[in-house]
Order: C-alpha cells, then sequence, then structure tokens
C-alpha cells in the first residue's frame, strides 16, 4: 500500500478527515490510551508528519476535548468527555539507546 499526502512545509496545517473521532482516556496512572476510529487514526498521522517537518511551528499544539455545559457547547478536536492532548516538538536529539542484555 502506498499513501500520498501534501506537507505544507512552511506552515503547519490541522488536516482532519471528516467522520474523525478521537478520544484520549487515562485508564491507570501510567498509562494514557487514545480510542481512535480509521478517519481518526489517519488525522492524527497527517497532524504528526506535519510536525515533524513543517519549518515553522508554534511552540507546541493543542487538541480539545468538546464539552457541553449547561445550554452551551463548545467543539473542540476530540470527543466529548476526552481528556485534552498537548503535543510538543523538541529540537534536541534523544541519546541512543544502550543495549542491555536480560538474559546470557
Amino acid at each position: 500500500m502506498k499513501i500520498e499526502f501534501e506537507i505544507n512545509e512552511d506552515e503547519f496545517e490541522y488536516i482532519w478527515e471528516n467522520n474523525a473521532s478521537i478520544m484520549i482516556t487515562q485508564p491507570s496512572n501510567k498509562l494514557l490510551e487514545i480510542e481512535a476510529n480509521k478517519e481518526g487514526l489517519i488525522s492524527l498521522a497527517k497532524i504528526l508528519f506535519g510536525l515533524a517537518y513543517t519549518k515553522e511551528l508554534p511552540p507546541e499544539i493543542h487538541f480539545w476535548g468538546e464539552t457541553g455545559k449547561g445550554k452551551s457547547y463548545c467543539y473542540g478536536d476530540l470527543d466529548e468527555g476526552s481528556l485534552d492532548l498537548s503535543i510538543v516538538r523538541i529540537k534536541k536529539k534523544k541519546a541512543e539507546k544502550q543495549n542491555i542484555k536480560f538474559f546470557n
């Protein structure tokens, strides 16, 4: 399978597929879970590629969950009830992992 799409290298763009559904939950203290349909996963992948390849970026991108309060409703990037999600591209390189042998 070969997948192609355009990335604007000069300006970051949120690229959402129609009917994208993404929910961020925290089932335990050490685990965040991303629940998404096919369109949501494709959208997230395109956004991550854009974040990786765009030359000039905001310091971070932030996704908000939809919230309903009384008669008002705030549309967000993520499904209602989702935790917010912040993704930050850093400039430093991660140190290389060392090979560790657990078994002889």
